[in-house]
């Protein structure tokens, strides 16, 4: 995706999702962003419509928090898919959690705080 499309795509999906099917896309900002080392993986698909707008929420939180963050092109890798048992993308993975489809910042920080290893 070019970066004017791309920059255009995530400011007004969200605005539009829920009118051309997609249910909401709106985000929910996070309260408590802490800083955590741990190894996130986001799993993608060309045509996914929320995959830009996740990749985009973790790249702005992995510069608050300073995770490690691994994208994942799940297109022609069939057997990531059925090992671990994935279903539709995005896919956030941190540790053995996962979750999957729309996420919002808060739902993300929340997933990447409660894997922090202590």
């Amino acid at each position: 995706m070019g970066l004017l499309f791309q920059w255009v795509y995530i400011r007004v999906f969200p605005a539009i999702s829920r009118y051309v099917g997609y249910g909401s896309a709106a985000d929910r900002p996070a309260k408590n962003i802490q800083p955590a080392s741990v190894k996130v993986t986001l799993y993608t698909a060309p045509g996914c419509p929320f995959c830009p707008i996740v990749k985009h929420r973790l790249l702005t939180l992995k510069e608050k928090m300073g995770f490690e963050l691994k994208e994942m092109d799940v297109t022609l890798k069939p057997h990531l898919l059925m090992t671990k048992g994935i279903h539709a993308v995005p896919v956030v993975e941190v540790g053995e959690k996962r979750m999957v489809g729309n996420a919002t910042t808060e739902q993300l920080v929340n997933l990447i705080a409660s894997s922090q290893q202590r």
